[in-house]
């Protein structure tokens, strides 16, 4: 899950679209639907990132349940000497 589907990076680029055309025209200056849009897309990509973030956790904590496994197997094998 380290790459962004089609859909994630589609909703990244729309909202950096979107964040120029707010600081360039301002906030007021937008179509409703446009600043509508921005809000919903402004929560996917925190969405996204939150996805990301939760993801590399949870291959962190993988990683160290695998490392434990092996120091109590070495630990084992060290108290039978």
């Amino acid at each position: 899950m380290d790459e962004l589907s089609e859909t994630e990076k589609q909703s990244i680029s729309k909202f950096i679209e979107y964040s120029l055309m707010l600081i360039i025209r301002g906030f007021d200056e937008m179509e409703m639907n446009k600043r509508i849009d921005l809000v919903k897309l402004f929560g996917s990509v925190v969405e996204i990132g939150i996805n990301k973030y939760i993801n590399k956790i949870s291959i962190l904590e993988k990683k160290i349940n695998t490392l434990e496994n092996r120091i109590d197997s070495l630990e084992q094998k060290n108290k039978k000497k």
